[in-house]
């Protein structure tokens, strides 16, 4: 990079920096939307990633993911560092169930379910992404990615217990009753509804893993800012 960069160097830095913002913005509201239909579209058929309605969402929203990757990647210095490390993001926002429609493949039950959420687990990182990049103060941003993150986990563990355990388990009557089990698993206290199903039971011990890994970040960070809050000489 020069170190006086010529006047079209610098619009095309702005231009870069005014399509970065909009793209975050555009990817950001993608995803808030799509957690909103695809969980009334999910309780509403008690059904997670089925539908037709549910296809096409993913589909163009996938895109949008991927075009935004591909521009930062094209933004980048280092174009195939950026690749291999973003290679995981890549994968996660392809839309496995679409493909598998149109070439006439049918997965198996639990292939479809994990299929189906693995865009979705994408979107609630780009939104934890998102509202970090957006916040100036580094401790702030990670402690609001890791609250967003926290609540979009204990939300979709919910919705997918409900799913799976509806008109099994005599202790899953309504959604609140799945939130309140994933709260308490993730607290590691364990909750008084058992699981009966394997995705159920698959969940609580992932539950739990996250909230040993989850709360001592919390933690450190409520530590940090006691402290610094209480230092003259940050003051």
């Amino acid at each position: 990079m020069p170190d006086n960069p010529t006047p079209t160097h610098r619009t095309l830095k702005t231009w870069q920096k005014a399509l970065r913002l909009l793209l975050d913005v555009l990817v950001l509201g993608a995803a808030a939307l799509w957690v909103i239909l695809v969980s009334l579209d999910t309780l509403d058929n008690m059904t997670f990633g089925g539908t037709g309605f549910y296809l096409k969402v993913q589909f163009w929203l996938c895109i949008l993911f991927l075009v935004d990757l591909t521009v930062d990647m094209a933004f980048s210095e280092h174009r195939f560092r950026y690749l291999g490390h973003h290679a995981v993001s890549y994968l996660m926002c392809v839309p496995y169930l679409v493909l598998f429609n149109f070439f006439g493949i049918v997965p198996s039950g639990i292939l479809q379910f994990v299929l189906g959420i693995i865009p979705l687990v994408r979107a609630v990182f780009v939104l934890a992404e998102v509202l970090r990049a957006m916040n100036m103060e580094r401790s702030l941003s990670m402690l609001g990615a890791y609250i967003v993150l926290l609540a979009a986990i204990v939300y979709f563990a919910s919705m997918i217990f409900y799913v799976a355990e509806y008109g099994v388990n005599p202790g899953v009557h309504s959604l609140r009753s799945a939130v309140y089990w994933a709260v308490m698993c993730m607290s590691t206290t364990g909750s008084d509804i058992a699981e009966y199903t394997d995705i159920g039971k698959i969940l609580a011990p992932v539950l739990a893993g996250m909230g040993l890994i989850f709360f001592p970040v919390f933690t450190v960070y409520i530590s940090d800012a006691i402290n610094g809050s209480s230092d003259p000489a940050q003051s």
